[in-house]
């Protein structure tokens, strides 16, 4: 039942029919070139989705919220071993409250095995052994569950009229926004919304520049620098009065965030996830209760890569 599953007629189908709308995402998905789910066949591009200049999955997601309708993501994962998964919990947390998504899931806390401390990383989608992940839980609940980043004001409206969505299955919920006149990272600087079976006229509620190159919120908290062409350097930042975050290629660069700074001074080919959170509900400045997240590249030892460093097969060695 998620949204996307029929294109147009998908979207009708659940925001007429069912009590809220849900979605799905992965980023880079583990990739299958012979037999389905083969251990020791599959691959994974293996880059950051901050490179993206359309907010990649979280973008693509937040065209389907429908007016009216509680909107949820109840799978979502930057699946291992991929070198910059630690980002998956800041910018689902960020986006998700940016867009004021009502409830978001990562899939999935222990799926491959019923043992709960096993040390090791062993599964594309289990959270349970991954400590890059984990350590963000703290940071992603201040910023989603007590709205310590801000939700986008007044949203963007696509209107679709009913006659224009009937069982139309091939057209792409995605590619209406675009044809509209929206950009792709149109909600990566406004909140986003379809009226389905609109009685108003087809398109936006607004107009919209044809692209925003800052990709900065309007409540100006959340800041997406997609990489330059041909180069790996984006970045993601957070400035809210609760919570700072910075993730990316950050390497020798100070970043400042309000009255906090943060300076990278070594990584793993210059990339990491960088958080710092109040935990009593004060401003940083006057908070009692800090937590800072410091995670770059998360592996087992013993991990073995093939040369490309997009699989490791079976390898997956022993506990970090």
């Amino acid at each position: 039942t998620q949204a996307s599953y029929g294109g147009l007629a998908g979207l009708l189908r659940e925001a007429t029919r069912s009590d809220f709308v849900d979605m799905h995402g992965y980023w880079q998905h583990p990739r299958f070139p012979g037999r389905p789910w083969d251990r020791k066949n599959w691959n994974i591009p293996n880059t950051s989705m901050v490179n993206e200049t359309d907010g990649g999955v979280l973008g693509r997601i937040a065209f389907h919220r429908a007016v009216g309708k509680p909107f949820t993501v109840s799978e979502y994962n930057h699946p291992t071993p991929n070198d910059h998964c630690a980002e998956m919990f800041p910018l689902l947390a960020s986006l998700a409250a940016f867009q004021d998504w009502d409830a978001v899931y990562q899939f999935t806390y222990s799926q491959s095995s019923d043992q709960l401390d096993r040390p090791q990383i062993d599964s594309y989608f289990d959270l349970v052994n991954h400590p890059g992940q984990l350590v963000w839980l703290p940071i992603a609940a201040t910023i989603f569950r007590t709205a310590a980043v801000e939700a986008g004001t007044k949203p963007i409206v696509l209107h679709v009229p009913a006659e224009q969505q009937g069982m139309d299955t091939r057209r792409q919920v995605g590619d209406v926004w675009l044809a509209a006149g929206a950009a792709p990272e149109l909600p990566l600087t406004r909140r986003v919304a379809v009226q389905v079976g609109s009685d108003q006229e087809a398109g936006l509620s607004e107009s919209v520049p044809a692209e925003d190159a800052r990709r900065v919120s309007s409540t100006g908290q959340i800041r997406w620098r997609p990489a330059e062409e041909g180069r790996q350097d984006g970045t993601f930042l957070v400035n809210a009065p609760r919570v700072r975050c910075a993730v990316g290629f950050l390497q020798d660069r100070t970043v400042e965030l309000g009255d906090v700074a943060l300076t990278l001074n070594s990584a793993s080919n210059g990339w990491a996830s960088l958080g710092l959170a109040a935990l009593d509900d004060q401003p940083i400045a006057e908070s009692k209760k800090l937590l800072l997240v410091a995670v770059g590249r998360v592996a087992n030892t013993g991990m073995k890569w093939n040369e490309e460093r997009t699989s490791v097969a079976d390898q997956w060695g022993q506990e970090p």
